[in-house]
C-alpha cells in the first residue's frame, strides 16, 4: 500500500474541509499544477485571469514610451549611453521579469519544453518563409505610401541619429539587444503573456489584433513604419496561434531585427567612410534644406549655397540626411551626381563630382 499517496489524499481532503469552514485563506494557497499538454496554449493556462496584470504592464510601457523616452530625446540627459540604457535595456528587462512573475504567480508555465533540434529547424524554416511574406507585403505598403504621398517612408529619426553620431560600440550593443535579447523578451511579453491574456477574454483573432496594435505603437517610428510593425506583430501572433509555441515567432523576430541592424550598420559605414557632400541642414517636405556648406568639399566646388533645397539626386527624391548620403554615394559610383536644387523661386540642375572620403 502506498502510504505517501494516502497521506497526500487525506491532507488534500482536510484542506478542502478547512476551506469550506473558512479557516484557510485561499489567496495564500499553492497554485495548482497545470497539466502540460505539449503545446503553447495549455502550457500557459492559469488559475486566475492575466488580463488585469497585462493591462497594467501595457500602461507602464506606454507611459515610458511616450513620456520617459521623449524626456531623454529632448536633451534633458546629455549622454550617448544613458538613453540606450534607460530607453532600451531597462524596458526589455521589465518585459521579461514582469510576465514571468505574473504567469508563475497565477500558476502557469512560462516556457514550453524544448522541441528538439529537428523541431527547432522546422520552426526556423516556417519563420524564414514568414519573413519573406512580411517583407513582400511591406514593400507593397511602401510602394502604395510613395504613390499616395509622392515620397517614400524615409528612415526614422532615431536611426538617423545613430547613423550620424553613434559609435560602433553602441551599434554592437544595439545588435545584441535587437537580435538576441529583444526577440526573447518581446515575444515573451507580447505573444506569450499579452496575447494569452487577451485570448482569455476575447476571440483569438481579436487577441492577435490587439497585441499587434500595442506592439506597433510601442515601436512607433511614425508614418508607414507603424503599419509595417503592425503587420509584423500580426504575423508573429498568427504564428504563435498556429504553431502553439513561442519559438517560431521568436526566430522570425530575430531574423527581422538582424536584417534591420545589418542595414543600419551598412548605413553607418557609408556615412563614416564614404564620400560626403559637405552640407549641413534639415529635412523639409520637398527635400533637404542646406543651412551650411563646408569649405573644400564637393558641395563647395559645385557652388551649392546655404538656403538651397536639394530636391532630387539622379531623379530620386531626397527626404532626409541619411537618404541624401545614400543617394549621393550611389550616384557618385560612376564619378558624378546630378542634382535638382531649388534656389529661391527657381529650380536648377547641379552637377557634383564626389571627392574621395580622404579628401573631404
Amino acid at each position: 500500500m502506498d502510504i505517501g499517496a494516502d497521506d497526500s489524499t487525506m491532507a488534500s481532503r482536510r484542506i478542502e474541509d478547512e476551506k469550506e469552514q473558512g479557516r484557510v485563506d485561499v489567496d495564500y494557497e499553492e497554485p495548482p499544477e497545470v497539466e502540460p499538454a505539449g503545446d503553447g496554449w495549455t502550457a500557459t493556462q492559469t488559475r486566475t485571469s492575466l488580463l488585469p496584470a497585462a493591462l497594467l504592464g501595457v500602461a507602464l510601457l506606454l507611459f515610458w514610451r511616450f513620456v520617459g523616452v521623449r524626456f531623454l530625446r529632448e536633451g534633458a540627459v546629455e549622454s550617448g549611453w544613458l538613453p540606450v540604457v534607460l530607453g532600451g535595456v531597462l524596458p526589455t528587462l521589465f518585459i521579461v521579469a514582469y510576465p514571468v512573475w505574473i504567469i508563475r504567480r497565477a500558476g502557469g508555465r512560462v516556457f514550453d519544453e524544448w522541441p528538439g533540434w529537428g523541431g527547432a529547424f522546422l520552426e526556423a524554416g516556417i519563420a524564414l518563409i514568414a519573413l519573406v511574406v512580411v517583407q513582400v507585403f511591406n514593400m507593397l505598403l511602401a510602394t502604395a505610401y510613395t504613390l499616395i504621398n509622392g515620397r517614400g517612408p524615409g528612415i526614422p529619426d532615431q536611426f538617423q541619429e545613430l547613423v550620424s553620431d553613434g559609435s560602433l560600440a553602441m551599434l554592437l550593443l544595439m545588435a545584441v539587444l535587437a537580435c538576441v535579447w529583444a526577440p526573447i523578451a518581446e515575444e515573451l511579453f507580447f505573444r506569450r503573456f499579452l496575447l494569452r491574456a487577451f485570448a482569455g477574454r476575447f476571440s483569438v483573432w481579436v487577441a492577435i489584433g490587439l497585441q499587434a496594435f500595442i506592439f506597433a505603437i510601442l515601436h512607433d517610428y511614425g508614418g508607414m513604419h507603424l503599419a509595417a510593425i503592425f503587420v509584423l506583430g500580426l504575423t508573429m501572433g498568427i504564428l504563435y496561434a498556429w504553431r502553439r509555441t513561442i519559438l517560431t515567432s521568436m526566430i522570425l523576430h530575430m531574423f527581422q531585427n538582424t536584417m534591420a541592424i545589418t542595414l543600419l550598420g551598412a548605413f553607418m559605414l557609408f556615412s563614416r567612410y564614404g564620400p560626403t557632400l559637405g552640407v549641413y541642414g534639415e529635412p523639409q517636405d520637398d527635400g533637404f534644406k542646406i543651412t551650411e556648406v563646408a569649405a573644400h568639399t564637393s558641395a563647395a566646388d559645385a557652388d551649392l549655397r546655404a538656403g538651397d533645397v536639394i530636391l532630387q539626386i539622379e531623379g530620386n527624391p531626397v527626404q532626409d540626411a541619411t537618404t541624401l548620403r545614400l543617394l549621393y554615394w550611389a550616384a557618385g559610383l560612376d564619378g558624378s551626381a546630378d542634382m535638382q536644387v531649388k534656389r529661391g523661386t527657381e529650380t536648377i540642375d547641379v552637377h557634383v563630382v564626389p571627392r574621395p572620403a580622404a579628401a573631404q
